[in-house]
């Protein structure tokens, strides 16, 4: 902005003036335009010598006419005026000066575009013009913009490949599943079906052929089962299905399942009882599979001849289950990595600990 206090002391050359304000227009009393910077007259041919100041330029706010006195009367007030043949926005000061009024001032641009559309040149601006910041920065956020559409539409990729992806596996393992399961439910239907004899007594050799058959195709459909409820729970598509029952409805199978292992390694899986009768709504199904990965593995890193075991309690509100075991422990510094998915740590101790 000028300083109209100062307005006595300009003293430029008509060159020097018109590089500082390229886009000045200077006009009479009457209002007839006498002069206009360079940059003006390529921003408009309207603009030219005796024409009247208001026929070429509209004021933004209609209260505000172009009236000589009263532009005297308020110098250095910040205006808005609109070139009438292109509908440029200018703002700048009126500043009366030797008997002429002298409006400094420059387009006011808000996109690139409308630079363009004027048909002007960052050359065509003063190198002080606060509008070159602006265009700088219009610029800049442009880039920036335009990386950011480019970084989003990559992740968008990204995120349908890996859907698609997923998609697929969800396919795979529905289809493996099936697969899987149509042929192991004959052998376990027929082995039952020989294990009762229907067909004929068997000795008892065949007898326990015929359970490690049973038993090893249970175990199978159980891993088939745990992969399926794996993948579900990787895409939040894992149903729970609670009603009320007793606790000793999960951790009995719990406890029979895990102690079978135990027993080999000379362990003792200890149950221990402080809420007999409590009831829990849950799903006694997936509570059994995860007190059985818990004691299996707490009798995993126990010593063998150790002990491990499971103790229910009750709390406020609520039933609370322990596992626990004498095993080598975590270290204080993994404690923190607790429930983080695939997460393995060594031990000084032995190279079997793990979160």
């Amino acid at each position: 902005m000028v300083n109209p206090a100062d307005s006595d002391l300009i003293r430029f050359s008509a060159a020097e003036f018109d590089v500082i304000f390229p886009f000045h227009v200077s006009f009479g009393r009457d209002g007839i335009i006498a002069s206009m910077g360079r940059s003006m007259r390529k921003l408009s041919t309207a603009v030219r010598p005796g024409v009247r100041f208001a026929d070429v330029f509209t004021p933004k706010r209609p209260e505000e006419p172009f009236d000589f006195d009263r532009l005297t009367a308020g110098p250095g007030r910040l205006r808005t005026v609109c070139e009438r043949s292109r509908g440029t926005v200018l703002r700048g000061q009126f500043l009366a000066h030797g008997g002429k009024m002298f409006f400094l001032g420059s387009p006011w641009l808000a996109e690139m575009s409308e630079l363009i559309g004027t048909g002007l040149t960052l050359d065509d601006f003063a190198a002080h013009d606060p509008t070159l910041d602006l265009l700088q920065l219009l610029q800049l956020q442009k880039i920036v913009t335009d990386d950011l559409h480019s970084l989003t539409e990559r992740l968008k990729a990204k995120s349908a490949q890996a859907a698609e992806a997923a998609r697929a596996k969800d396919v795979f393992l529905a289809s493996i599943s099936h697969e899987l399961r149509t042929p192991l439910t004959g052998i376990l239907g027929m082995s039952e079906i020989l294990a009762e004899q229907v067909h004929g007594p068997l000795n008892e050799k065949q007898l326990r052929d015929i359970h490690i058959v049973q038993t090893s195709g249970r175990n199978l459909l159980k891993l088939i089962n745990d992969v399926i409820d794996y993948a579900k729970a990787g895409t939040g598509q894992a149903e729970l299905h609670r009603q009320p029952c007793g606790i000793e409805t999960f951790c009995s199978p719990a406890l029979e399942r895990t102690r079978a292992a135990a027993e080999k390694r000379g362990q003792r899986v200890m149950f221990v009882n402080e809420a007999p009768g409590a009831q829990a709504n849950v799903d006694a199904r997936r509570m059994t599979e995860v007190l059985v990965n818990l004691l299996g593995n707490a009798s995993k890193f126990s010593p063998e001849g150790g002990e491990c075991g499971l103790r229910a309690s009750l709390a406020p509100g609520e039933v609370r289950l322990e596992v626990w075991d004498r095993g080598i422990g975590i270290e204080p510094d993994n404690i923190t990595k607790l429930f983080k998915r695939a997460s393995k740590k060594g031990h000084r101790a032995s190279r079997r600990s793990m979160i």
